[in-house]
């Protein structure tokens, strides 16, 4: 088996200067926990929001 066997084909993008929340909101809203940020320049995941989310209130 080949990974793009496995490998998710419909990537859905965020812009690196999005909010946390306009993130989060498009991973429930589309089922996912995972979005690809920029043209590959990173990817965030439910628990990165999470903890981005929770050391921003520490912050501020």
């Amino acid at each position: 088996m080949k990974i793009r066997d496995v490998m998710t084909k419909e990537l859905i993008k965020s812009n690196p200067d999005s909010e946390l929340e306009d993130a989060m909101k498009i991973m429930i809203t589309k089922g996912i926990r995972r979005l690809v940020v920029g043209d590959l320049l990173g990817i965030v995941t439910v628990r990165d929001l999470v903890y981005g989310w929770l050391e921003g209130k520490k912050a501020g």
